[in-house]
């Protein structure tokens, strides 16, 4: 019956209901449910609901929706980010290729990691640190590095043991 109603309520517009009825579909794991997430999903993405626009990136890149296409997941991952901060990590994530040292595209990655880190995401924190402490991609810098980190552990005191000292050398 509530299944019922959801539908009833996603196909009035109602982006919550469409989102629970992706999350459903995806939670069957049902194959046959594919059509009926997309449908779901769609409506999400048209009313540019973060989280629907972040998964249908993903499912763009992963070539559920024809071939993949980084420009269009790129898209709606910049739609997203407008709205949820977290979305910056996807499009740095996205634009960091491993596999080639472009330094445009190294460049491009650093920026939307600092973007994330400056709206208070403690992965980009965590990974500018790391960049900062080896150099990688930007001029070595410990003591950036070490801020960086203080601010991680300012953000989430519950995942470092010390909540009134800073544990970074």
């Amino acid at each position: 019956k509530a299944k019922v109603w959801l539908r009833q309520a996603a196909e009035q517009t109602n982006i919550q209901a469409a989102m629970l009825l992706v999350c459903h579909a995806i939670n069957r794991h049902d194959p046959q449910q594919m059509d009926e997430l997309k449908k779901w999903l769609h409506i999400a993405v048209e009313a540019n609901h973060p989280i629907a626009c972040q998964n249908m990136a993903i499912y763009i890149l992963q070539g559920l929706y024809g071939p993949p296409d980084k420009e269009r997941a790129l898209s709606l991952l910049y739609t997203a980010a407008e709205q949820d901060p977290t979305a910056w990590i996807s499009i740095a994530l996205l634009l960091t290729d491993e596999e080639t040292d472009d330094l445009f595209h190294q460049k491009t990655s650093l920026d939307y990691w600092h973007i994330a880190a400056e709206k208070g995401q403690s992965d980009a924190m965590i990974i500018l640190a790391d960049c900062y402490e080896t150099g990688h991609g930007v001029e070595k810098n410990p003591e950036k590095a070490k801020t960086l980190r203080r601010q991680v552990e300012a953000l989430n005191p519950q995942l470092f043991g010390n909540h009134n000292e800073s544990t970074v050398e």
